[in-house]
């Protein structure tokens, strides 16, 4: 019987720039943000989006929220074409649209964001906005896997352990698990249990190595 592989699921993440920042505002202070947003403040106009987005300091208004993201998208923002790609995704506050899902987490993803490479790795892996391409997918996920993301390491680890787009190879999934688990990732320990039982306990060991030399490669993520 062939099972049907569960869908990965977006990186729910809307992230609020800090009051910290020079050109930002304090967190949910709705007449502090709008004033620095007046004012050209892009974190700013940014931040007044994620507060629609959420609820906070003001009540919840999804098409408000595309509004400032929009804004802040077309200045370059990397998080806010982040963000406006998961709700064409959901279908908030926009129609749902995967295809422009796929645009929007493209460009976020040319100004460097991160989590937007591992979502394309999703949309690729799943055929969402895109022709179903399993290598297209694996390069997104190494991509950030490389630059720190914390799910795109697991994504790899089903990936070899299936064999999508790439020869299953138990030793490198169970590599790949044990980069997620060490990074946090909550599903990883599932993910090495049921790997160990194709593998024997040297071959676990191998693997473990491998994953602890990659991140060490990587230490500066």
């Amino acid at each position: 019987m062939i099972k049907i592989l569960p869908k990965i699921f977006l990186v729910l993440s809307f992230i609020l720039c800090s009051g910290a920042y020079g050109d930002s505002c304090w967190q949910f202070d709705l007449n502090d943000c709008r004033v620095k947003a007046e004012q050209g403040h892009l974190d700013a106009v940014y931040n007044l989006g994620v507060m629609y987005y959420t609820g906070q300091g003001v009540s919840r208004d999804y098409k408000e929220a595309v509004g400032w993201y929009q804004k802040s998208a077309a200045r370059g923002h990397s998080r806010a074409l982040y963000n406006l790609g998961l709700m064409s995704v959901q279908g908030q506050g926009v129609p749902q649209d995967h295809q422009e899902a796929v645009r929007l987490f493209k460009k976020s993803a040319e100004y460097g964001y991160t989590p937007a490479k591992n979502n394309l790795g999703v949309m690729y892996y799943n055929g969402e906005g895109v022709p179903q391409d399993y290598r297209a997918a694996l390069r997104w996920f190494s991509k950030a896997a490389g630059e720190g993301d914390v799910d795109a390491p697991f994504h790899l680890s089903e990936m070899y352990r299936l064999g999508k787009g790439v020869i299953k190879d138990y030793g490198l999934a169970y590599m790949y698990a044990t980069i997620a688990l060490l990074k946090g990732n909550i599903n990883a320990s599932q993910e090495r249990e049921i790997l160990s039982q194709f593998l024997t306990v040297s071959e676990r060991k191998v693997a473990q190595d491998l994953a602890e030399h990659w991140l060490r490669k990587h230490e500066n993520i």
